[in-house]
């Protein structure tokens, strides 16, 4: 999966996981809060696992550059 669509689906994720708090909050709802937390833990593995460079499969960590930091090879070729 490339980098920038990681970003993206954890974008989405991280966004619905603020909103089920929010509402879980607002109806003290405590199955909402306990999806957020889930989601929340879900969203840090799948960037664990997916967020790698597409050439030498290295964790990119918070790098949102063009290029990997570990071969240098640029991450989104189109």
């Amino acid at each position: 999966m490339k980098p920038k669509t990681v970003r993206q689906v954890f974008l989405i994720g991280f966004v619905a996981a603020i909103l089920i708090g929010l509402f879980g909050a607002a109806s003290e709802s405590k199955v909402s809060i306990l999806i957020m937390v889930l989601l929340c833990f879900g969203l840090v593995i799948f960037q664990i696992m997916f967020h790698r460079c597409p050439h030498c499969g290295q964790y990119l960590g918070r790098n949102d550059g063009k290029f990997c930091q570990h071969c240098g090879k640029p991450l989104d070729e189109d």
